[in-house]
């Protein structure tokens, strides 16, 4: 027998870029919201390179459907993308991010954007390319899995008119949703110092001619001024920022790249408060390490070399962090809807040495719809990121969520919007929408609620009960008009005795009690009973209101009548 040898194939692992299943887990968003997952990162992406380049972001969001797809371009004012780091980013076989292991206030749901992006249009069965234009160059790419689950990338470069910035452009089909508008405007809110256009269009095409039409245009300036700051890209973090954990998963990130090997020295002076030689040289005098990948698998040193950055600095304090403040959020708020009231608190506070600074507005306005933006460390969430139970204000109200805050508020006419930036933050799903809170953040968030909110809530409260009252006396204005069941039966008894008798024949009481029946139900919903009515009604009617001439009564009625009047008259 033929002996039959079987060869070890190798298959990469990038099914988490190109299946829809795959990104689903990487973005922590299912399919209907893959535009909102492009938008989201592009524009994350963009404000930081602007950010990085020290220019005040300057952000263009444009959609344009035809043929079946939607092709979502953002483009920034940054220093642009080379092309070293874009064939960095085509490696599936890696994570590209200058975010993922530094402990910073910093945007972004996954760290790994662009790699998902990439692989969206094959996920999503689209055979367009990804297009990404900078620094002069215009790189089509186009990467799918072949049967065997093998990576094929098709990466096309031409000459671009792009020489400054960058252009991404990710095609979509129809069939997923893209709301741009939504996501401009929240982006807006929570960057102040960034300037925001978002454009629509629908593009026809006759006889091989595209014509475009303009479906939405609109702009939001920036609105901070030269003194307004935030912590960006370029700023170094502190060593309080981290925990053992975190500090040990940097310090094997620089250690795991082959081409960083960094001196010891160089990787103490990027932190916040060591940037000058002479104290990054104290530092480095109480390790024999000189460079940083001298502390692999050396646990007590790399524990050490964190407690003496921290000695070695102070904690900033929470303003570092950046605060979008009350001015701007009125402003864009009465810009996009117009503001009837307004309120604004913020809570800056340390917790377990880490800084936080909570901020939110609310706002009544003029349109009859709710409006409600989310914003986590200066990127516009996915959706509501508090979701615990909150007791806001003493025997108040009571909530799970914002979104059921704006339910409380009135929820036709209330917008809200939440921002908080921390540099540490615990999410409990991986979009990084659903916040994991501690019992110091939920006091805090507690107390900004309802300093907040509590003028609207209690309004929301009185209203509530005088439009209980007011139902309420309807209620016993309807009771007082309304007539006794007694009353009711003795004003329609003559006409039921008319057609029961015809007005010549006498009839019994039954055939009384079947007129008289639907006759009240003009003046009472009660139900009728020919007991109450043949030995109760017919009887009072006689003695208070006249003889029943016309109407019969059983033996028995006429015997109990005796009855009853012989005790009235003591014979009994």
């Amino acid at each position: 027998m033929l002996d039959f040898n079987r060869t070890m194939f190798e298959t990469p692992m990038v099914e988490e870029f190109f299946t829809q299943k795959g990104l689903t887990a990487q973005a922590g968003q299912g399919r209907d919201n893959f535009g909102s997952v492009v938008i989201k990162e592009l524009v994350d992406n963009a404000i930081d390179a602007a950010e990085y380049a020290g220019v005040s972001p300057v952000i263009e969001i444009n959609v344009k459907s035809g043929l079946g797809l939607h092709i979502i371009s953002v483009t920034d004012n940054g220093n642009g993308i080379s092309g070293d780091t874009i064939d960095r980013i085509l490696n599936f076989q890696t994570r590209t991010s200058d975010k993922a292991a530094y402990r910073t206030p910093s945007r972004g749901a996954q760290g790994n954007s662009l790699k998902t992006l990439i692989g969206m249009p094959c996920a999503l069965g689209i055979d367009a390319p990804v297009t990404i234009e900078s620094l002069g160059i215009k790189h089509s790419i186009k990467a799918r899995l072949d049967p065997a689950g093998k990576l094929r990338i098709d990466h096309q470069k031409a000459d671009s008119c792009i020489l400054s910035g960058t252009v991404v452009s990710v095609p979509i089909p129809y069939s997923v949703n893209v709301d741009p508008v939504k996501w401009a405007r929240g982006f807006s809110l929570f960057n102040p110092h960034a300037s925001f256009s978002v454009k629509i269009e629908e593009i026809e095409y006759q006889n091989n001619h595209a014509q475009s039409e303009t479906i939405f245009d609109e702009t939001y300036q920036n609105t901070a001024d030269k003194k307004w700051n935030k912590f960006s890209t370029r700023d170094t973090a502190s060593a309080y920022w981290y925990d053992l954990s975190a500090f040990k998963r940097l310090v094997y990130c620089y250690i795991s790249d082959a081409q960083t090997d960094i001196l010891l020295r160089d990787f103490v002076m990027q932190f916040r408060g060591i940037s000058s030689t002479g104290k990054a040289k104290t530092i480095c005098s109480y390790f024999n390490q000189r460079r940083l990948s001298e502390f692999d698998a050396k646990e007590e040193d790399i524990a050490r070399l964190l407690d003496t950055l921290k000695e070695s600095s102070q904690p900033p304090k929470e303003l570092i962090l950046g605060v979008i403040g009350v001015d701007h959020f009125r402003n864009r708020f009465n810009e996009l809807y117009g503001v009837k009231k307004f309120y604004y608190k913020k809570r800056m506070f340390i917790d377990a040495g880490i800084p936080h600074v909570m901020e939110l507005a609310i706002a009544k306005i003029n349109e009859h719809s709710c409006h409600t933006f989310y914003g986590i460390n200066f990127s516009h969430s996915f959706g509501d990121p508090v979701q615990s139970y909150l007791q806001c204000g003493d025997k108040g109200m009571q909530i799970y969520s914002l979104a059921q805050l704006q339910r409380e508020l009135g929820n036709d006419d209330v917008s809200i919007a939440f921002h908080l930036t921390s540099p540490a933050l615990n999410f409990k799903d991986r979009g990084k929408t659903a916040l994991s809170l501690t019992e110091t953040m939920k006091e805090e968030l507690q107390e900004l609620i309802w300093e907040c909110s509590k003028e609207l809530y209690l309004e929301k409260k009185k209203r509530d009960r005088n439009e209980r009252a007011a139902l309420k006396a309807d209620e016993n204005s309807v009771k007082e008009v309304s007539v006794s069941f007694k009353e009711a039966v003795f004003k329609v008894l003559p006409d039921a005795m008319l057609k029961a008798t015809g007005g010549l024949l006498p009839a019994g009481a039954r055939a009384v009690f079947y007129q008289v029946r639907p006759l009240i139900q003009k003046y009472t919903e009660k139900e009728l009973g020919y007991n109450y009515f043949s030995q109760t009604l017919l009887t009072d009617y006689r003695q208070t209101v006249g003889p029943l001439d016309f109407v019969l009564r059983s033996p028995w009625c006429v015997v109990r009548a005796a009855y009853r009047d012989s005790c009235t008259f003591g014979y009994a």
